[in-house]
């Protein structure tokens, strides 16, 4: 019988409350033509059929079932992680799907250059949605910033257990959430990529517009990981490039915020927002090329000529022009 420390991989999947997508999601991680691998699983107090439909995978060896009571999708990953014994570390969300051969050819990648972490493209599923762009981009040696804005999501790739526990990935995890591998990223240049797309982002119809109603605090606590990210990356030995785009990045869940805020008519916080937008110069041109890279001619405009300026315009038209 293998031993938990014997596995290649360890993929985990933090599971609230799909049912719908659920088996959908765990045929494809069972069913992995690289077999050396754990299945990592935390239900994280979902209220639904999810635990029994988790149940009937049981009888796999290597399927490894915690249930808690609900933490969110961040205290779920951290359970994991504390529980995967694997020498990569995976991640698949409970709603998506993979490739049968994902790992497997992530794998190979990984032990072929001896990589701290492996990436591969990715598709929307059930359709491509204007409104999400597309993080993917290949690497090649130069760990830049827009290949850092690109490439740092959890889920489309594996990364040596070693190097996470040597950077202390779970405290970066609590503090950074759903950021934690940019610094991953910036703290080693053993990354490989494979544009073959192996992971399937499900997609909801929902526009973007629409998810800022009632999420003040959501992304008020995005502004925060975000300002706690740059407090760590600006004592880095980084790029005068790159510390300025993680300012801008920074700066960028700011205004984020300050259109939730208008959309949801909290003037005070609008206004607060726009003050420390304007104090920074973040509509300056020095951060003009990261713009471009984020949003449209119109969007930009927007921002300049309507969001600094008006607080009952901002709201009005940010259905529109956030769409």
């Amino acid at each position: 019988m293998m031993r938990d420390n014997n596995y290649d991989i360890s993929i985990i999947v933090p599971v609230y409350n799909s049912e719908k997508y659920l088996k959908k999601c765990l045929d494809s991680i069972i069913h992995q033509t690289k077999k050396n691998i754990e299945i990592v699983v935390v239900n994280d107090g979902s209220t639904d059929s999810s635990l029994q439909i988790l149940n009937e995978y049981k009888k796999y060896k290597n399927f490894k079932i915690i249930s808690q009571l609900n933490q969110g999708v961040i205290g779920a990953r951290i359970t994991g992680y504390q529980n995967a014994t694997g020498k990569y570390i995976g991640w698949v969300d409970n709603d998506d799907f993979i490739e049968p051969d994902m790992f497997e050819k992530l794998y190979a990648l990984a032990q072929i250059h001896d990589a701290d972490i492996v990436i591969c493209n990715y598709s929307f599923y059930p359709h491509p949605v204007k409104t999400k762009k597309k993080w993917f981009k290949e690497y090649y040696g130069v760990n830049d910033w827009n290949f850092i804005d690109k490439n740092g999501l959890l889920w489309n790739k594996i990364v040596r257990k070693e190097f996470l526990n040597k950077i202390h990935f779970e405290k970066l995890l609590k503090n950074l959430g759903e950021g934690s591998y940019t610094i991953a990223m910036l703290n080693t240049s053993k990354i490989v990529t494979l544009n073959h797309e192996l992971y399937h982002y499900r997609v909801g119809q929902d526009s973007v517009s629409g998810s800022f109603s009632g999420k003040v605090d959501y992304y008020y606590n995005i502004m925060i990981q975000e300002q706690k990210k740059f407090d760590l990356i600006k004592k880095m030995n980084l790029s005068t490039e790159l510390k300025s785009y993680f300012k801008y990045y920074f700066l960028r869940s700011k205004l984020i915020l300050l259109l939730v805020a208008a959309f949801n008519k909290n003037r005070q916080l609008y206004l607060e927002i726009k003050t420390e937008l304007v104090h920074s110069s973040f509509f300056s041109k020095k951060y003009k090329k990261f713009l471009k890279s984020d949003f449209s001619v119109f969007q930009i405009m927007f921002f300049k000529l309507i969001v600094r300026h008006s607080y009952f315009f901002t709201a009005l038209i940010s259905r529109i022009v956030m769409r």
